[in-house]
């Protein structure tokens, strides 16, 4: 199965970018699963030049990006709460539509600073193949090495019955349905003037209301395969 995977980017000013998009890039190429695209969208990424030249060292037939000439949540906020909780909302739902659009359903997400190891994908299309799942996250590495998200318990790659929820998993071992879960992301502040939950939080929750309501299927995969191992830079 073709899965799509979204990324939203912007230059750090620390310059850190380069390092993170890339070691993002080659940890999806380097995937035991082969088949899937990659949309990299930048989130007015400064240094277009840069942000072109990362891109185009990977096979293009597997990778389309996008330099948006806006950055939506950025340009209003700064730093801070409301930044660090909706920054790249915008860009992340054009990745999304864009994927939609080409015909692949199946979205993975995964943020520029975070890894897979390389058999992310193919736990993920295993899952899907033999549960025809709505929702899937696989186990994350959070931050410590001793430490994993979801916290659940089973046999090591079995499909657990799991409904998402805020602060219980991490946005990059999330893949979706977005033909059968009909949902995007959403700017809480923008809309309420209100800094509410993070707006992955907020999805997972609203996922959760959606899957229950409709008889869904959603699984947690207990195997780790993604490491989240910085947080906040925006709150900095």
């Amino acid at each position: 199965m073709k899965l799509s995977i979204v990324i939203s980017t912007y230059q750090r000013t620390d310059n850190s970018t380069p390092f993170y998009l890339k070691r993002a890039l080659d940890c999806i190429f380097n995937q035991t699963h082969q088949d899937f695209m990659v949309y990299v969208i930048g989130d007015r990424y400064d240094d277009d030049t840069e942000f072109t030249n990362i891109c185009q060292n990977y096979d293009q037939n597997k990778l389309s990006f996008e330099n948006l000439p806006l950055a939506k949540e950025r340009d209003r906020y700064g730093k801070g709460w409301a930044l660090w909780s909706y920054g790249g909302v915008n860009a992340t739902n054009h990745g999304i539509k864009k994927s939609l659009n080409d015909g692949n359903y199946y979205i993975c997400h995964l943020d520029h600073d975070d890894e897979w190891l390389p058999n992310h994908l193919e736990v993920i299309n295993d899952c899907i193949n033999k549960t025809n799942a709505d929702w899937i996250c696989t186990k994350s590495i959070y931050l410590n090495p001793n430490k994993t998200m979801p916290v659940i318990n089973g046999k090591i790659n079995e499909f657990i019955e799991f409904l998402p929820s805020y602060a219980k998993l991490i946005h990059s071992s999330v893949c979706m349905n977005f033909k059968t879960i009909p949902l995007l992301y959403r700017d809480l502040f923008d809309e309420t003037g209100n800094v509410g939950l993070p707006s992955d939080g907020e999805l997972w929750d609203r996922c959760n209301q959606y899957i229950t309501k409709h008889k869904l299927k959603s699984y947690c995969i207990n195997t780790i395969t993604c490491s989240h191992n910085e947080e906040g830079y925006e709150r900095k």
